[in-house]
Protein backbone atom coordinates (compact mmCIF):
# COMPACT_ATOMS: atom_id res chain seq x y z
CA UNK A 1 0.00 0.00 0.00
CA UNK A 2 0.96 3.71 -0.32
CA UNK A 3 0.47 6.45 2.34
CA UNK A 4 0.39 8.97 -0.15
CA UNK A 5 -2.93 8.32 -1.55
CA UNK A 6 -4.65 9.62 1.42
CA UNK A 7 -4.91 13.45 2.26
CA UNK A 8 -5.68 12.77 6.17
CA UNK A 9 -3.42 11.31 8.20
CA UNK A 10 -6.58 8.88 10.58
CA UNK A 11 -7.76 6.40 7.13
CA UNK A 12 -3.89 5.92 6.20
CA UNK A 13 -3.14 5.12 9.70
CA UNK A 14 -5.66 2.88 9.79
CA UNK A 15 -5.29 1.12 6.87
CA UNK A 16 -1.79 0.24 8.03
CA UNK A 17 -2.29 -1.41 10.79
CA UNK A 18 -5.36 -3.03 8.88
CA UNK A 19 -2.52 -4.35 6.59
CA UNK A 20 -0.47 -5.87 9.41
CA UNK A 21 -3.10 -7.50 11.02
CA UNK A 22 -2.94 -10.20 7.80
CA UNK A 23 0.47 -10.63 8.49
CA UNK A 24 1.91 -13.49 10.54
CA UNK A 25 1.47 -12.87 14.45
CA UNK A 26 -0.89 -10.06 16.36
CA UNK A 27 -0.83 -6.68 15.43
CA UNK A 28 -3.67 -4.73 17.30
CA UNK A 29 -4.48 -1.13 18.13
CA UNK A 30 -3.56 -1.75 21.94
CA UNK A 31 -0.48 -2.97 20.92
CA UNK A 32 -0.01 0.42 18.94
CA UNK A 33 -0.80 2.35 21.80
CA UNK A 34 1.43 0.48 24.21
CA UNK A 35 4.46 0.79 21.94
CA UNK A 36 3.63 4.86 21.48
CA UNK A 37 3.37 5.08 24.93
CA UNK A 38 -0.73 5.74 24.58
CA UNK A 39 -3.47 5.06 26.24
CA UNK A 40 -5.33 2.61 24.43
CA UNK A 41 -8.70 4.73 24.55
CA UNK A 42 -6.94 7.73 23.43
CA UNK A 43 -5.98 6.21 19.92
CA UNK A 44 -9.22 5.16 19.72
CA UNK A 45 -10.72 8.30 20.09
CA UNK A 46 -8.00 10.28 17.81
CA UNK A 47 -9.25 7.49 14.78
CA UNK A 48 -12.52 8.18 15.44
CA UNK A 49 -12.22 12.01 15.07
CA UNK A 50 -12.83 12.78 18.35
CA UNK A 51 -9.52 14.36 19.13
CA UNK A 52 -5.91 14.99 17.51
CA UNK A 53 -2.58 13.87 18.26
CA UNK A 54 0.01 16.25 18.98
CA UNK A 55 3.27 16.13 16.26
CA UNK A 56 5.58 13.76 18.93
CA UNK A 57 2.51 11.60 19.51
CA UNK A 58 2.02 11.00 15.65
CA UNK A 59 5.52 10.59 14.99
CA UNK A 60 5.72 7.64 18.20
CA UNK A 61 3.03 6.16 16.15
CA UNK A 62 4.85 6.03 13.27
CA UNK A 63 7.74 4.92 14.53
CA UNK A 64 6.11 2.01 16.10
CA UNK A 65 4.52 1.23 12.80
CA UNK A 66 8.41 1.41 11.37
CA UNK A 67 7.32 3.65 8.85
CA UNK A 68 10.02 5.89 6.71
CA UNK A 69 11.06 9.10 7.51
CA UNK A 70 9.41 10.15 4.27
CA UNK A 71 6.26 8.53 5.16
CA UNK A 72 6.58 10.03 9.10
CA UNK A 73 7.13 13.40 7.73
CA UNK A 74 4.13 13.25 5.11
CA UNK A 75 1.66 11.95 8.06
CA UNK A 76 2.91 14.97 9.91
CA UNK A 77 2.49 17.09 7.10
CA UNK A 78 -1.26 16.06 7.15
CA UNK A 79 -1.46 16.51 10.77
CA UNK A 80 -0.63 20.08 10.69
CA UNK A 81 -2.73 20.73 7.75
CA UNK A 82 -5.85 19.39 10.08
CA UNK A 83 -4.96 21.88 12.87
CA UNK A 84 -3.83 24.78 10.94
CA UNK A 85 -6.22 27.75 10.56
CA UNK A 86 -3.65 30.06 9.06
CA UNK A 87 -5.01 30.41 5.64
CA UNK A 88 -1.23 31.22 3.86
CA UNK A 89 0.08 28.58 6.10
CA UNK A 90 -2.39 25.58 4.94
CA UNK A 91 -1.98 26.79 1.26
CA UNK A 92 1.96 26.21 1.89
CA UNK A 93 1.44 22.83 3.57
CA UNK A 94 -1.32 21.97 1.03
CA UNK A 95 1.83 22.90 -1.74
CA UNK A 96 4.18 21.05 0.15
CA UNK A 97 1.95 17.28 0.75
CA UNK A 98 0.89 17.74 -3.44
CA UNK A 99 4.76 17.69 -4.26
CA UNK A 100 5.28 14.94 -2.01
CA UNK A 101 2.66 12.89 -3.53
CA UNK A 102 3.60 13.30 -7.19
CA UNK A 103 7.27 12.51 -6.31
CA UNK A 104 5.75 9.26 -4.54
CA UNK A 105 3.35 8.58 -7.80
CA UNK A 106 5.86 8.18 -10.35
CA UNK A 107 6.32 4.85 -11.71
CA UNK A 108 10.34 4.71 -11.25
CA UNK A 109 9.68 5.17 -7.28
CA UNK A 110 8.35 1.64 -7.41
CA UNK A 111 10.71 0.07 -9.73
CA UNK A 112 13.80 -1.30 -9.59
CA UNK A 113 14.83 1.01 -12.77
CA UNK A 114 17.53 3.41 -13.13
CA UNK A 115 17.83 6.91 -14.14
CA UNK A 116 19.00 7.02 -18.16
CA UNK A 117 22.11 8.58 -18.28
CA UNK A 118 23.09 9.44 -22.06
CA UNK A 119 23.83 12.30 -23.94
CA UNK A 120 20.94 14.22 -25.20
CA UNK A 121 21.93 13.17 -28.50
CA UNK A 122 22.27 9.53 -27.70
CA UNK A 123 18.86 9.82 -26.50
CA UNK A 124 17.40 11.24 -29.39
CA UNK A 125 18.71 8.15 -30.98
CA UNK A 126 17.45 6.24 -28.99
CA UNK A 127 14.01 7.14 -28.04
CA UNK A 128 12.72 8.71 -30.91
CA UNK A 129 12.89 5.80 -33.17
CA UNK A 130 9.91 3.12 -31.44
CA UNK A 131 12.21 0.10 -33.39
CA UNK A 132 15.27 1.01 -31.52
CA UNK A 133 13.82 -0.24 -28.35
CA UNK A 134 12.06 -3.19 -29.23
CA UNK A 135 15.82 -4.14 -31.02
CA UNK A 136 16.85 -4.10 -27.27
CA UNK A 137 14.45 -6.36 -26.29
CA UNK A 138 14.38 -9.03 -28.65
CA UNK A 139 18.40 -9.18 -28.92
CA UNK A 140 17.77 -10.47 -25.44
CA UNK A 141 16.32 -13.51 -27.14
CA UNK A 142 17.86 -16.47 -29.37
CA UNK A 143 18.29 -16.84 -32.36
CA UNK A 144 18.29 -13.22 -32.95
CA UNK A 145 21.34 -12.12 -30.91
CA UNK A 146 23.38 -14.02 -32.78
CA UNK A 147 21.68 -13.97 -36.17
CA UNK A 148 19.85 -10.16 -36.12
CA UNK A 149 19.51 -10.00 -39.30
CA UNK A 150 16.06 -11.85 -38.39
CA UNK A 151 15.09 -9.28 -36.80
CA UNK A 152 14.45 -7.53 -39.68
CA UNK A 153 11.55 -9.33 -40.74
CA UNK A 154 10.32 -9.91 -37.46
CA UNK A 155 9.59 -6.06 -36.77
CA UNK A 156 8.65 -5.84 -41.07
CA UNK A 157 11.89 -3.26 -41.11
CA UNK A 158 14.51 -2.94 -43.27
CA UNK A 159 18.10 -4.33 -43.54
CA UNK A 160 19.24 -0.61 -43.66
CA UNK A 161 17.45 0.91 -40.80
CA UNK A 162 18.38 -2.55 -38.65
CA UNK A 163 21.68 -1.69 -39.60
CA UNK A 164 21.32 1.80 -37.92
CA UNK A 165 19.89 0.87 -35.05
CA UNK A 166 22.35 -1.85 -34.01
CA UNK A 167 24.96 0.74 -34.59
CA UNK A 168 23.04 3.74 -32.46
CA UNK A 169 22.83 0.63 -29.85
CA UNK A 170 26.33 -0.69 -29.78
CA UNK A 171 27.61 3.19 -29.82
CA UNK A 172 25.58 4.34 -26.54
CA UNK A 173 26.82 1.30 -24.86
CA UNK A 174 23.30 -0.56 -24.52
CA UNK A 175 24.86 -3.53 -25.98
CA UNK A 176 27.87 -5.16 -27.00
CA UNK A 177 29.26 -7.16 -29.76
CA UNK A 178 31.01 -10.57 -28.93
CA UNK A 179 32.14 -12.35 -32.18
CA UNK A 180 28.48 -12.63 -33.99
CA UNK A 181 26.38 -12.38 -30.91
CA UNK A 182 25.08 -9.15 -29.62
CA UNK A 183 24.98 -8.86 -26.06
CA UNK A 184 22.42 -6.69 -24.09
CA UNK A 185 24.60 -4.72 -21.36
CA UNK A 186 21.75 -1.75 -20.49
CA UNK A 187 18.41 -3.27 -18.53
CA UNK A 188 15.78 -1.43 -16.85
CA UNK A 189 16.08 2.14 -17.95
CA UNK A 190 13.80 4.42 -17.42
CA UNK A 191 13.43 7.85 -19.03
CA UNK A 192 12.09 10.21 -16.14
CA UNK A 193 8.20 12.12 -17.13
CA UNK A 194 10.27 15.05 -17.20
CA UNK A 195 13.12 14.29 -19.88
CA UNK A 196 11.63 16.74 -22.77
CA UNK A 197 11.64 13.40 -24.78
CA UNK A 198 9.63 11.50 -23.20
CA UNK A 199 6.19 12.56 -24.48
CA UNK A 200 7.23 12.14 -27.82
CA UNK A 201 8.86 8.39 -26.86
CA UNK A 202 5.74 7.50 -24.98
CA UNK A 203 3.45 8.67 -28.26
CA UNK A 204 5.73 6.74 -30.93
CA UNK A 205 5.39 3.77 -28.76
CA UNK A 206 1.86 4.09 -28.47
CA UNK A 207 1.33 4.70 -32.32
CA UNK A 208 3.67 1.67 -32.92
CA UNK A 209 1.58 -0.69 -30.07
CA UNK A 210 -1.88 0.50 -32.20
CA UNK A 211 -0.47 -0.71 -35.80
CA UNK A 212 0.82 -4.00 -34.44
CA UNK A 213 -2.74 -4.43 -32.11
CA UNK A 214 -4.66 -4.03 -35.62
CA UNK A 215 -2.05 -6.88 -36.90
CA UNK A 216 -3.19 -9.37 -34.27
CA UNK A 217 -6.60 -11.61 -33.99
CA UNK A 218 -8.86 -10.82 -31.00
CA UNK A 219 -7.82 -13.83 -29.14
CA UNK A 220 -3.83 -13.06 -29.46
CA UNK A 221 -4.13 -9.45 -27.47
CA UNK A 222 -5.87 -8.08 -24.56
CA UNK A 223 -7.32 -5.00 -24.41
CA UNK A 224 -9.96 -2.73 -22.16
CA UNK A 225 -10.99 0.60 -22.58
CA UNK A 226 -13.64 2.45 -20.27
CA UNK A 227 -14.31 6.37 -19.63
CA UNK A 228 -15.85 6.57 -15.68
CA UNK A 229 -17.25 9.32 -13.84
CA UNK A 230 -15.49 10.56 -10.01
CA UNK A 231 -13.65 12.09 -7.97
CA UNK A 232 -10.18 13.72 -7.66
CA UNK A 233 -9.66 10.85 -4.84
CA UNK A 234 -11.25 7.93 -7.66
CA UNK A 235 -8.03 9.11 -10.00
CA UNK A 236 -5.76 9.13 -7.05
CA UNK A 237 -6.96 5.77 -5.45
CA UNK A 238 -6.35 4.14 -9.27
CA UNK A 239 -3.04 5.39 -9.62
CA UNK A 240 -2.54 3.88 -6.13
CA UNK A 241 -3.37 0.44 -7.05
CA UNK A 242 -2.24 0.87 -10.87
CA UNK A 243 1.56 0.93 -8.69
CA UNK A 244 0.67 -2.07 -6.95
CA UNK A 245 0.09 -4.09 -9.79
CA UNK A 246 3.60 -2.22 -11.31
CA UNK A 247 5.35 -4.12 -8.69
CA UNK A 248 3.40 -7.13 -9.08
CA UNK A 249 4.21 -7.44 -12.41
CA UNK A 250 7.90 -6.59 -11.92
CA UNK A 251 7.95 -9.78 -9.47
CA UNK A 252 6.34 -12.05 -12.06
CA UNK A 253 8.24 -10.85 -15.19
CA UNK A 254 12.44 -10.71 -13.62
CA UNK A 255 12.25 -14.44 -13.16
CA UNK A 256 9.93 -15.41 -16.01
CA UNK A 257 12.51 -17.45 -18.88
CA UNK A 258 12.82 -14.61 -22.12
CA UNK A 259 10.86 -16.42 -25.04
CA UNK A 260 9.00 -13.81 -25.96
CA UNK A 261 8.40 -10.33 -26.46
CA UNK A 262 5.39 -8.23 -25.22
CA UNK A 263 4.12 -5.02 -24.65
CA UNK A 264 1.98 -3.66 -21.85
CA UNK A 265 0.03 0.17 -21.84
CA UNK A 266 -1.31 1.96 -19.28
CA UNK A 267 -3.51 5.37 -19.67
CA UNK A 268 -5.14 7.61 -16.73
CA UNK A 269 -6.16 10.87 -17.83
CA UNK A 270 -8.98 13.47 -17.15
CA UNK A 271 -11.28 14.26 -20.39
CA UNK A 272 -11.69 18.17 -19.21
CA UNK A 273 -8.68 20.20 -19.27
Amino acid sequence: MSIYKHLKYRPAIEEIVENRRTLPGKFTLRALAEGAGLQASFLTNVLKGRFDFNADQLFAVCHVLALSATERDYLLLLLELERSVFKPRKEELKKQIDEIRKENQKSEKHLAVKAVELSSDAQAQYYLDPFAQLTLVYLNLAPYNRQPEKLGAALGISQTHLGEILKILTGIGYVQREGQTYKVIARDRHLPKRNPLSGPHLTLMRLKSIDQLQRLSLDQSYSHSVTFTGTEETKEALSDAYLTFLKKAESIVRPAKSEKVFQMNFDLFPWDI
